[in-house]
């Protein structure tokens, strides 16, 4: 058995000081079964009610604000924060849900958020309510209770039982709290949210509601504590030392001495090294960091065409029984920015064909289901795309797990650009919650900011988050998304990795407004020798609208500033804005930006073409079209089985065809769509940025001759068909297999 090392550090504070190696354990050759998992982490997205209050009328925001309020007394309120409310006329919903991609298109709305009717002037349409009722056996008492939202979009109010739990601003950053001393044991209880989408984050589409899952975790008192593991690894010849950092908490009146037992298992399903420590007092209502090291022969590198991932399991016992099991998915891998040769993973250069990408897509808005960043990440890599900059925020989970699973490489980015507390707990949010994903090389402090960038306030914020960063995860790099061209003043100054928004602000010395102050500007190559020791990235790169733009936008785009990225060894590559289209920051009556490699549905742009050839050497080769008329409807699924789980989705394209089955890219028949089976139509798009159709009901229309339908298994088996068919040609069926499964466990 590998050399295995432990140390423990005590401290009240979850900040406790990271200690690599100490010497002093037991050793335990490759365990064998596995024990019966201690802790229950259980998916809450089904079943929740639902209803619009308002933010102007009392009433019609049940109650909210009145004299017994939530800030007054507790489990007395008669509004809908109370548990004895009656939802039953509420709507049912199921999560992830954007209660704001149902409301219709208006024009007076702003345009980052699509045009849809949010803000302050729609206090009608901005507050969102939400209730989940569920019951809690006698039997759990004892045990800890924790409810974790992974996103709420966003400044929510939330209560368990008509006593007040918490609040939470951020509508990108997850969170949780602790409930144990609010749960009713062997009854019903009721969970409530109170969501407040008037303000917004940022210039795009955001969405309102609780449009990421929510998750309720009961462990024992003696427990890892929610992301209480950090795995970092050093690579070597013929082997990897993996050092695991284990936060453990005593929720107990009693002292506790506990055993962690640190298993790793290969990607082969195979557990390869395990080390136990020697029994650790834990006092009461006191957390312990442990830090171990296991030695993994001959690793399996975690890389773009082999994305091979281990996990840590770890085990606490307690007089000899465990008392719970945490399991961190990890990658063994190295990850640097070189001043010269760019950015390297596992000691090789790669260039980083990056997209940028918001978290939205056409049917569902923000509420994207787990399933749909798998089809669009691998619709990404068909162009030769191997990174994304989630744009402008905290990544969903899911998302980073697809990267991870697909070998996608990660820009994670800070939404608030503030070393304040709320800054500073948005960004310990992030890191905590991600470090562990192999997918991630880098992190940026921000994007973009028109005030601050070239200033000296701008260089303190950025020290202090970047410092931040570097405490809470010293493996990677730290850049910012600067549009101030060839600088070295402000954040340029201090940040670790120069990130480059837009070449064009180097050639073309814009004097932007708020930079009126910079005292060089010069071009990528002179930035580069004059800051030698400085990495670059670009951050953020032109790309062209699909259509409607004078032809010296393009010239000033793709084409030269990719050759340019191309042959220069030290710029590590670029992110291009973006991957896909994506609703706001647009005109009316453009509800969508048309910026992008893909259209709001997936189907190629021009850019699509381009990058492909460019990244990968395949020359173009779109279907062939015609301008009709059209005759047939094609209907073709991304997979003709899904799980019977009531989240996976299938993702159907739909075509329509001339005679000699090519496509008519000029029709835009009105199509109608029904669903038989243990199914149902999740949403419906065309890909139009033009186009003012709800996403759901049974009917819309092609735009270039396609059109897409999301279709989501229920939990039963069975046989799905989705019958599309338009008034002028034969209807078209497909039938989708939902296969029975074991729904990810979950409360009803």
């Amino acid at each position: 058995m590998r050399n295995v090392g432990f140390v423990q550090c005590r401290s009240k504070s979850v900040r406790c000081g990271f200690v690599l190696f100490a010497a002093g354990l037991v050793i335990i050759a490759n365990a064998g079964g596995a024990p019966a998992p201690s802790r229950e982490r259980l998916l809450m997205d089904f079943n929740w009610r639902f209803a619009l209050g308002n933010a102007n009328d009392q009433k019609a925001d049940f109650g909210f604000g009145t004299f017994w309020g939530w800030l007054t007394k507790q489990n007395i309120q008669t509004g809908a924060l109370g548990r004895d409310f009656d939802d039953s006329k509420w709507q049912t919903v199921n999560l992830p849900h954007d209660w704001a991609f149902e409301l219709p298109f208006d024009e007076k709305a702003q345009a980052n958020w699509g045009f849809r009717p949010l803000g302050r002037n729609y206090p009608a349409t901005s507050i969102g309510w939400y209730r989940k009722t569920f019951d809690v056996p006698a039997s759990d008492k004892g045990r800890r209770f924790n409810i974790e939202f992974e996103g709420v979009m966003r400044d929510c109010v939330v209560c368990l039982n008509g006593i007040f739990v918490g609040t939470h601003l951020s509508g990108y950053t997850s969170f949780g709290f602790d409930v144990t001393d609010l749960v009713n044991y062997g009854g019903r209880n009721v969970l409530v949210v109170r969501v407040d989408a008037r303000e917004n984050e940022g210039w795009w589409y955001q969405g309102a509601g609780i449009y990421r899952h929510v998750w309720l975790t009961k462990s024992a008192p003696v427990h890892v504590p929610q992301w209480g593991t950090q795995i970092i690894s050093d690579v070597g010849p013929g082997n990897a030392l993996v050092t695991a950092r284990t936060e453990i908490a005593n929720d107990s009146d009693t002292p506790a001495n506990v055993v962690v037992e640190s298993t790793i298992i290969n990607p082969d399903g195979k557990p390869v090294v395990t080390g136990t420590a020697p029994p650790q007092p834990i006092e009461p209502w006191q957390k312990t960091d442990l830090s171990s090291v296991l030695k993994v022969p001959h690793p399996k590198l975690w890389s773009i065409e082999s994305p091979d991932m281990y996990r840590l399991v770890t085990t606490l016992k307690v007089g000899g029984q465990e008392v719970d099991r945490y399991e961190t998915p990890f990658g063994i891998r190295t990850a640097q920015f070189d001043p010269d040769r760019g950015f390297l993973l596992n000691g090789k250069v790669v260039k980083l064909h990056g997209f940028c990408d918001h978290q939205q897509h056409a049917g569902v808005g923000a509420a994207v289901p787990d399933a749909l960043w798998d089809w669009s990440i691998k619709k990404m890599k068909e162009t030769g795309c191997n990174a994304i900059r989630m744009s402008h925020n905290p990544a969903p989970p899911a998302f980073l797990d697809a990267c991870d699973r697909l070998g996608m490489l990660v820009m994670v980015e800070q939404r608030l650009f503030s070393s304040g507390k709320e800054g500073l707990d948005q960004l310990e949010s992030m890191v905590r919650r991600d470090r562990n994903h192999p997918s991630i090389v880098i992190w940026s402090a921000g994007n973009e900011e028109f005030g601050l960038q070239s200033s000296d306030t701008g260089a303190a914020i950025a020290e202090t988050l970047q410092r931040r960063f570097h405490e809470l995860d010293p493996t990677r790099k730290v850049t910012f998304a600067a549009s101030n061209g060839g600088v070295n003043v402000g954040i340029n100054k201090v940040i670790d990795v120069r990130g480059v928004n837009y070449l064009i602000l180097f050639d073309a010395r814009l004097d932007l407004p708020t930079d009126k102050t910079m005292p060089h500007d010069a071009t990528p190559e002179e930035y580069h020798k004059n800051h030698p020791n400085q990495p670059i990235v670009g951050t953020e790169e032109t790309d062209m609208p699909d259509e409607g733009q004078p032809a010296d936008y393009a010239n000033q785009g793709r084409v030269p500033h990719w050759k340019f990225i191309a042959d220069h060894p030290w710029f590590s590559g670029a992110f291009i804005w973006t991957g896909f289209n994506y609703y706001g920051e647009d005109k009316w009556p453009q509800v969508a930006a048309r910026y992008a490699a893909l259209d709001l549905c997936g189907f190629p742009n021009s850019g699509y073409w381009f990058y492909r050839q460019a990244w990968t050497g395949q020359p173009p080769q779109p279907a062939p079209e015609s301008k009709g008329p059209a005759s047939a409807i094609q209907l073709e699924p991304d997979r003709f089985a899904i799980r019977a789980d009531g989240e996976d989705v299938a993702v159907v394209n739909v075509s329509l065809l001339d005679k000699k089955k090519h496509l008519v890219s000029t029709a835009d028949n009105r199509l109608t769509f029904s669903i038989s089976g243990p199914g149902k139509i999740l949403g419906l798009g065309n890909g139009d940025p033009d186009s003012h159709e709800l996403a759901g009901g049974t009917q819309h229309s092609a735009f270039k001759g396609h059109a897409q339908a999301l279709v989501l298994a229920t939990k039963t088996p069975g046989t799905i068909s989705l019958t599309v068919k338009s008034r002028d040609f034969p209807q078209s069926t497909v039938f989708i297999t939902s296969g029975a499964c074991a729904p990810r466990p979950g409360v009803p």
